[in-house]
C-alpha cells in the first residue's frame, strides 16, 4: 500500500506510521495508521471493506448508559447546581473535559463526535455546559434525539 500524500484534516505531510492490532474481539488483524506532522491527527491508512466485523451490535459504545440531560440554570442557581454534584459526577466531568484541554476549546465552540456510539460523551459535555454538541455514528440502528439540540445522526 502506498502512503497517502497528506493529512485529510490539515493537508500537511505525515511524519510517522504505526501498525496496530485489533485486540478487543481477538481477530488480531493489523491496521496501518499515519500521524500528521502538523496537527498530530492519527488516521487509518485504509478503512476495512467489511468494517462491521469490528463494530458488532454488542460493541461497548452502543451499550453505554447515557446520562440524562440536565436543565440549564443561570446565575446563582447555576453555581448551586455545580456545587451539588457528587464526587463521582465531578470526576466524570473532569475526565471528559481533560480530553479537550489541549485544543483550548470553549463552551460555545461546536463539537462533533464522529463514531460516538449512542452519544454518551456528547451528553456529558452538554451537561458540563457545552452549547453545541452533536454526534454521528453510521452503525446505529436509527438517529437519536436527546432533546435540547443534542442529537446523534446515523451517518
Amino acid at each position: 500500500m502506498t502512503q497517502p500524500r497528506t493529512c485529510k484534516i490539515c493537508h500537511f505531510s505525515f511524519s510517522a506510521q504505526y501498525t496496530f492490532r485489533e485486540m478487543m474481539f481477538g481477530t488480531r488483524d493489523e491496521f496501518l495508521y499515519y500521524e500528521c506532522s502538523n496537527c498530530g491527527c492519527l488516521q487509518i491508512a485504509e478503512v476495512p471493506k467489511i468494517i462491521e466485523r469490528y463494530y458488532p451490535a454488542h460493541y461497548y459504545s452502543f451499550n453505554l448508559k447515557i446520562p440524562e440531560l440536565i436543565k440549564r440554570k443561570s446565575g446563582l442557581m447555576a453555581v448551586i447546581q455545580k456545587l451539588s454534584l457528587n464526587k463521582k459526577e465531578r470526576k466524570l466531568r473532569k475526565g471528559a473535559y481533560s480530553y479537550l484541554l489541549p485544543i483550548h476549546i470553549e463552551k460555545h465552540h461546536k463539537i462533533l463526535d464522529v463514531g460516538c456510539g449512542k452519544g454518551e460523551l456528547i451528553c456529558r459535555l452538554y451537561n458540563m455546559g457545552f452549547e453545541n454538541v452533536s454526534g454521528t455514528d453510521e452503525y446505529l440502528p436509527e438517529e437519536i434525539d436527546y432533546g435540547r439540540d443534542v442529537k446523534v445522526m446515523k451517518q
